[in-house]
């Protein structure tokens, strides 16, 4: 028999004998386990009138999570879906989660029809299992129960008098379930191997501390013993548990002093807890007119008291100080006496300042308030000499990713006398959580992301104490952690520190309490060393925007003892309150003090702490110069891995000039390119040892590229260096490992020499506009042709672009030769892979713009003054406006910010001065002059040619090469045979169309070699990912590691290891093409464009190529997705949108038809390396791109077009270089 899709559960037959009477005032639904989630979709009491009646009472529920509040379950709708808004939530996997509804009044038990309870769908209907259905009278006695082990999306209960095992017994209250529940989390947190391994451990390291120690170890066992016999006195267990606890920290030598100095605000009033992309106060939104100021609606105190709160009079602390506005950012003096703060005073549109008092709660005063009530200076931290690091809003900058409306505080330095400050640091976003550590350096977090991915781009910073000599200290190019906030070193180590790992988006500054120790590694989880709360446990390595959302346990604001103990905040188990406790590594973690209506935050233990060295200021005051030395520029983290010595030749030098306030955004100085203009100051040499050393404006982003003999720049910081007065920066190298040894003894070619001055690119520094930098370029040699009245086409009926000057602006404020010139260029766009990036990835040579000049397009000859406005285009991320006045930025921020650099620094540069406008029709178009294909009348011809290439070939022979690992390479033979290699119908470097012959038969690979036969010969070999547009990216970009997709970033001199490596595995000559087997090949006989036809023949089942599918790189939102209908303006990239290939990126390999000779992917996918140089054919036209030092690569790739992807098709580059798209396949002689 079918099974109803309704069960009916009647607790009594239909035949059952009378009840008694009683009256329902109450229905309860609840799961009784120790640990579960409650969700509802609606619950129903329905009379036998037919009214629901649960519609007119009034719902309550133990906890409450995502806004699932309890009245969800009475507003009358059952949807399914999370989504429709009409679902509870409790906390999850709390103990006993209840949701109760109150009638209103009693209603007899024998007029109600059915109580009907409703599950959510999505999957998640199993947490509703073995709930129960509770009916009690005004009284809360119970007088009907009903259960339900398996959970249906429907449940109908009968309910009847005198029902069910509790009948008669008292419902618990929510409060009463509420302790009980508490009690039992307390229960279930008893850790009794964590007692045992402190008592272990610390028993031994500090004897003299436990003479307690074996009344302390057989206290545990007796505790196991009852936890184990089924003891469930949960108050006596954990009174039981919490003075074992005490024994064993409490004694420990750490614990050193008696008092803490904490903070408490009411529960329901604003927390202080703000979000991990602003600073902690600013101006609110883009509001110009309202300050957040010192906030209001605060019921916050600073108090004092006891480190263990049972000592307290009363259980109660001492109340320092208590405010209606926030305080915060506590810092004690050295001495002890002194308490720093963060505060605001009650006035709207008061700023943020410091103030402080002694730690009596007496002598409250300002420690520093800035006059302008546009300047919120707050987070701050004593300096051993008396003065002041903190951060301010003195750069009137904002937030770019918000278009400015979150404003930035950087670092400042506060004189000891409190008259004035210097600015220290000079970042794109906001600092954070200073700290002098033993050694004397300061610590603190800065937020960056010119050209990265801002999700995951918080760095732990470090400096003296006068702002000189600004490292990387921890999480440079790291995903993970997302942020450290909070950081304080462990007493008495400069390397090793404690801090809450945080998200982007998701819960604010709380999160995971690690310790870390920078001398095991710097970068994502090499240096962190312990987790609390997951003692034993490995530490993963995580790339998640909301890292920490949903986790247990929640920290905040650490204070460590030592490296064994540490003070912190932690909320509590009901998620409720913050509490504050003392943890160890074993994961024994006592309560020291909590409040039932409020949490507390920043404990302090109340003593002297040693005061760090003072260090000299190494500025020289009134100096608005510092020197920039590079010991070797070769030297970093496979920054330049691969590149020979020598190829550096310069370096390019620019400084970001950051969003003012209520400015930016990703498209706004470019598109799909930077967050920041780019001042250009122009370029220095790099000695053949790799070292220099140059002159450059101090307190200024420094950012450099470095330079190969053609200006282009084989790597890209996406970063910056700061110089204060009068200091030298010296680097290792480019983003060296700062763990790594220096070099010792060596004296460089740059060190040897006066520092040099900045040659000045085509005049002085500025600020790089297209309009008014490469625009002149275009008129003086493209708008000849191409301009606004022709008609002319592309080989695959696609308009050429227009590159004339239009004094309207286009789309997203850009002109319409901008946007018609930068889908020409790869880019790394607003966001790229934070790690850092291969060398050359993004290199000029890579874009289809440099390769059609190079390969002669049309006679067109640049200067190399416009080839070098070009390259510097390309490498400095396209950028289009190059000063914020000409993007549209509010004046009275821009003059701010300038009145500000006046008052706190030396610079006297004034960014957005235009010293080169752009004159309109100034320069004149002239003529190309360079030679172009000259088309035969007669095209040239062989004999046989074209055949049939399956019939040439015969009987297919095949040969197959174990590569290893359940691997094979498959080889066909191709016959020797003559053709006519090359076009007159492409470009220069294809040209001419000539005669060309294979005269020995050999065997070619079927497919390109795979990443998965790669990796049979270097295990660490792998593709990696490929750039994704847009911004709010939460990976590194799109993963194209699968083992069958070809092989990509292989550079020539691999490919011909790999070669090397399999002739001797196989015994056979295993090596490379020439691209003359390589075209005869891939044309198979066919003298067509295309192996399998002409340019405009449909190549969806034969090539991997720029197709429709390319629209899907047109992306928007938080992980980033395609656009449903993109305009052309979001979907720039080239492509022939008629055809579909079925895959955006790599496709596996022998996905797609293969030619007559048996061939796959011969067109697109990856191109291949040959073995021959990149030179102009014999009685060529020849062009400006050939060099005999680089190799050939051949068939064009997936993100070509099939102009670019032809059997002639050609292009070059050095056989060191990893390009992107590049792989090989294989031949064997025969």
């Amino acid at each position: 028999m079918k099974r109803s899709r309704f069960w009916i559960l009647a607790l009594t037959g239909v035949l059952a004998g009378a009840a008694t009477a009683a009256d329902v005032r109450y229905v309860a639904v609840d799961i009784p386990k120790e640990s579960a989630t409650l969700s509802l979709a609606e619950v129903e009491v329905v009379t036998k009138d037919g009214k629901n009646i649960a519609r007119q009472g009034s719902a309550t529920q133990s906890s409450t999570a995502n806004n699932g509040a309890a009245a969800r379950a009475i507003d009358g709708r059952t949807d399914a879906n999370w989504g429709s808004g009409t679902i509870t939530h409790s906390e999850e996997n709390v103990p006993f989660p209840v949701w109760e509804l109150d009638l209103g009044k009693a209603v007899p038990l024998d007029q109600i029809e059915r109580i009907t309870v409703w599950n959510r769908g999505e999957g998640l209907g199993g947490r509703l299992n073995g709930f129960r259905v509770t009916a009690a009278d005004a009284d809360r006695k119970i007088v009907w129960e009903g259960n339900k082990p398996n959970a249906e999306r429907q449940n109908i209960f009968v309910p009847q008098a005198n029902r069910g095992p509790r009948v008669g017994q008292t419902l618990e209250t929510i409060p009463q379930l509420a302790e009980r529940a508490r009690l039992a989390i307390l229960a279930q947190s008893i850790n009794i191997n964590a007692l045992r391994d402190g008592l272990k451990q610390y028993a031994e390291k500090y004897p003299e501390n436990y003479p307690n120690a074996k009344d302390i170890a057989a206290g545990i066992d007796a505790l196991q013993k009852r936890i184990e016999g089924g003891d469930k006195d949960f108050d006596s267990l954990y009174a039981d548990y919490r003075k074992l606890q005490k024994e064993i920290l409490l004694q420990h030598p750490a614990v050193d002093f008696d008092e803490i100095i904490f903070i408490s605000r009411d529960r329901g009033t604003p927390q202080g807890l703000f979000s991990n992309y602003a600073g902690n106060t600013g101006w609110l939104g883009n509001n110009e007119g309202t300050l957040r100021g010192g906030g209001s609606g605060y019921k916050g105190k600073i108090l004092r008291g006891p480190l263990d709160q049972d000592k307290a009079p009363n259980r109660q602390p001492t109340v320092l100080r208590e405010s209606s506005v926030y305080m915060g950012d506590l810092c004690l003096d050295w001495d002890g006496k002194t308490l720093l703060m963060s505060s605001g005073e009650k006035e709207k549109g008061t700023p943020w300042g410091l103030y402080e008092m002694d730690v009596d709660g007496k002598n409250w005063r300002s420690a520093y308030k800035n006059a302008d009530n546009e300047v919120d200076i707050y987070d701050a931290c004593y300096l051993p000499d008396g003065r002041i690091v903190t951060t301010a809003s003195v750069g009137f900058q904002g937030v770019p990713c918000v278009s400015g409306g979150d404003i930035v505080s950087n670092l400042v330095l506060i004189n000891k006398d409190r008259t004035g400050m210097r600015r220290l640091t000079f970042d794109q976003d906001c600092n954070w959580n200073p700290e002098v550590y033993p050694n004397g350096r300061l610590v603190y977090l800065r937020w960056e992301y010119t050209d990265s991915a801002h999700y995951f781009s918080r760095v732990m910073m470090t400096m003296n104490q006068d702002g000189t000599d600004q490292q990387e200290f921890y999480g440079s190019n790291s995903y993970w952690p997302n942020s450290i906030f909070g950081q304080q070193h462990i007493p008495g180590s400069s390397t090793k520190f404690v801090g809450i790992v945080s998200g982007h988006h998701g819960v604010f500054r709380k999160g995971e309490l690690v310790m870390f120790d920078v001398s095991k590694g710097r970068i994502e989880t090499q240096g962190a060393v312990h987790k609390f709360g997951f003692a034993g446990k490995p530490i993963e390595n995580i790339t998640k925007d909301r890292l920490v959302d949903n986790i247990k346990p929640y920290f905040l604001h650490p204070r460590p003892l030592n490296d064994e103990l540490v003070l912190a905040a932690k909320q509590d188990e009901e998620g409720k309150n913050f509490k504050l406790v003392l943890i160890d590594i074993f994961d024994n973690c006592l309560t020291l003090w909590e409040m039932p209506d409020a949490s507390l935050y920043e404990p302090i233990p109340l003593k002297a702490t040693k005061r760090p060295p003072v260090q000299p200021d190494r500025i020289v005051p009134g100096a608005k110069t510092c020197n920039v030395y590079m010991a070797n520029v070769y030297r970093g983290q496979n920054t330049l891995k691969d590149v020979p010595h020598g190829t550096v030749k310069k370096l390019r030098v620019f400084h970001y000039e950051y969003a003012p306030r209520y400015a930016g955004g990703h498209y706004a100085i470019g598109m799909e390119g930077p967050w920041d203009p780019r001042v250009l100051h122009g370029t220095v040499d790099v000695e053949e040892d790799g070292s220099t050393m140059f002159v450059f404006p101090a307190q200024t982003p420094l950012s450099v590229q470095p330079l190969d003999s053609e200006g282009r720049a084989l790597q890209l910081m996406r970063s910056w260096l700061v110089g204060q007065p009068g200091e030298t920066i010296s680097c290792i190298g480019c983003h060296e490992n700062q763990n790594a040894a220096a070099p010792s003894g060596q004296v460089t070619a740059a060190a040897r020499k006066k520092p040099q001055q900045i040659q000045n690119w085509y005049g002085p520094p500025r600020g790089w506009a297209f309009e008014r930098e490469l625009q002149p370029v275009l008129d003086a040699k493209c708008v000849g042709c191409h301009n606004g009245k022709s008609t002319a086409k592309n080989a695959i009926g696609q308009p050429i672009p227009n590159f004339e000057y239009n004094p309207k602006l286009g789309w997203g404020k850009f002109s319409e030769s901008y946007l018609a010139l930068h889908p020409y260029v790869r880019r790394n766009g607003p966001e790229g892979d934070y790690h850092v990036l291969n060398p050359l990835e993004f290199h000029a040579t890579t874009s289809d713009l440099y390769q059609i000049l190079k390969k002669g397009h049309h006679g067109v000859v640049l200067t190399p003054e416009e080839w070098d406005r070009i390259i510097t285009w390309i490498d400095l991320n396209v950028p289009y406006y190059g000063t914020w006045t000409e993007f549209g930025a509010r004046q009275r921020m821009i003059d701010q910010r300038r009145r500000y650099e006046r008052e706190t620094t030396n610079l006297d540069f004034d960014p957005e001065r235009i010293v080169n406008p752009y004159k309109p029709g100034a320069v004149k178009f002239a003529a190309p002059t360079g030679k172009t294909v000259a088309k035969p009348a007669q095209k040239p011809t062989v004999a046989g040619w074209p055949f049939d290439g399956a019939a040439k070939q015969g009987q297919r022979q095949t040969l197959t090469l174990d590569v290893g690992g359940g691997k094979a390479i498959t080889l066909v033979k191709i016959p020797a045979g003559q053709f006519v290699m090359g076009s007159d119908d492409e470009t220069n470097a294809e040209a001419p169309a000539h005669a060309a012959a294979v005269d020995k038969p050999f065997y070619m690979g079927t497919t390109e070699v795979t990443m998965g036969m790669m990796r049979e010969f270097d295990p660490t070999f792998e593709n990696g990912v490929y750039d994704m547009h847009y911004k709010d990216q939460v990976r590194r970009g799109y993963f194209v590691n699968d083992p069958d997709f070809p092989a990509i970033r292989v550079s020539y001199d691999q490919a011909q290891a790999f070669c090397d490596w399999l002739s001797k595995k196989t015994g056979k000559k295993v090596r490379l093409p020439t691209e003359t087997e390589w075209e005869y090949a891939c044309r198979a006989g066919t003298d067509t464009p295309m192996n399998y036809g002409d340019f405009n023949a449909d190549f969806g089942k034969h090539a991997n190529l720029a197709d429709v599918t390319m629209k899907k790189l047109a992306v928007q939102g938080v992980d980033p997705q395609p656009i449903r209908n993109p305009n052309q303006w979001m979907d720039f990239e080239k492509k022939d949108p008629r055809f579909n290939d079925g895959v955006l990126h790599l496709a596996k390999v022998g996905s797609y038809q293969p030619n007559a000779f048996g061939l796959y992917d011969m067109h697109g996918n990856v191109a291949e390396w040959t073995t021959s140089p990149f030179v102009s054919y014999e009685g060529g036209p020849g062009f400006d791109g050939a060099n005999p030092e680089l190799k050939v690569i051949r068939g064009g790739s997936w993100y070509q077009r099939q102009i670019r992807a032809s059997s002639a098709n050609r292009w070059g580059y050095p056989q060191w270089q990893h390009p992107y798209n590049v792989g090989f396949r294989v031949v064997v002689e025969e």
